[in-house]
């Protein structure tokens, strides 16, 4: 087996090109915002394939596709979720990802500082409404 790391210029030149290079790799995943549909359709819908799009491994199935199509044209929080539940399900059986963690942030924060509020997406750290109090 060989391994190659590289610094994330290279890493992100190698994943982003439209010729398939590697076997195996670990990258990670920052959601803007807690909406599905930011993660699904990006990395799995078939129309968001490389060069444009963040579908790095070429995953293509067409009821995926129905699900997150549907799925991004209503507002029914709770048949949204039966979508997703169903894409999930479909993703867990053909594995084109493997989940091998996930991060969870956690703050500590002197009493002194007032206002500070964790963002959902954790990796955003809002801190225009904080200050320290004397």
């Amino acid at each position: 087996v060989k391994l190659d790391v590289f610094e994330w210029a290279t890493t992100f030149t190698q994943v982003r090109n439209p010729v398939n290079n590697y076997h195996v790799m670990y990258l990670g995943w920052v959601l803007p915002n807690p909406d599905a549909d930011v993660s699904y359709y990006s990395l799995f819908h078939s129309t968001t394939g490389l060069p444009k799009g963040w579908n790095l491994n070429r995953f293509q199935n067409a009821e995926v596709d129905k699900l997150l199509d549907e799925a991004r044209s209503i507002v029914d929080q709770n048949r949204r979720l039966s979508l997703y539940r169903q894409v999930q399900d479909i993703l867990a059986q053909q594995a084109p990802w493997i989940a091998v963690f996930n991060a969870k942030e956690m703050y500590a924060l002197k009493s002194s500082f007032k206002g500070f509020v964790a963002d959902p997406c954790e990796y955003i750290v809002p801190l225009d409404a904080v200050w320290v109090s004397k």
